[in-house]
């Protein structure tokens, strides 16, 4: 009896086989496999309202922390990972890029400054319900600083829309 029973695994094994695709997926890998996008950032030229400034003109991220106000939150020394929605050049300063850009795009949850390119570079994100987590440390020197706006990247579902921001505690709103 045991010699039909293990001529019957042996069967099944062999015919599970020869069904399964040439190239076997391995499963403990799979799962932890993220796609990837062929998205790419639209880059939005100069225009009448982004106009050039010279380094001169332009309005210095401060070392210290910005001030948040009621539309968002800063980080500085921190850039945001997340689905990047476009990227607009020649702006003159963090404020600028986060109460007015940011604000005015209902799409846009989170946003990073970059002084150091093509005249100061706002790249605007999109990642609702992520509050402000999704960021990463960088160099001090590079003066970038990032953002989110509460009411868009927090988990709407939270208890009084609370709010957790890196390094600036719990917000309400």
């Amino acid at each position: 009896m045991q010699k039909y029973f293990v001529v019957l695994i042996l069967a099944f094994a062999s015919v599970n086989t020869l069904l399964m695709d040439a190239e076997p997926v391995d499963l403990s890998r799979h799962r932890r496999q993220t796609e990837s996008f062929d998205f790419v950032p639209e880059v939005v030229e100069p225009s009448e309202e982004t106009s050039l400034t010279d380094s001169a003109t332009k309005q210095a991220t401060p070392s210290s922390f910005l001030p948040n106000s009621e539309e968002c939150v800063y980080t500085n020394n921190r850039q945001f990972l997340g689905l990047v929605l476009y990227v607009r050049v020649n702006i003159g300063s963090a404020l600028e890029c986060g109460n007015s850009i940011c604000s005015s795009d209902p799409r846009c949850t989170h946003f990073t400054y970059n002084p150091n390119v093509n005249g100061g570079t706002c790249t605007l994100c999109s990642q609702p319900g992520s509050g402000g987590t999704w960021s990463v440390p960088t160099p001090p020197a590079n003066n970038i600083v990032c953002g989110h706006i509460p009411r868009r990247s927090c988990n709407p579902n939270a208890l009084l829309s609370v709010c957790l921001g890196l390094g600036i505690g719990i917000l309400g709103k």
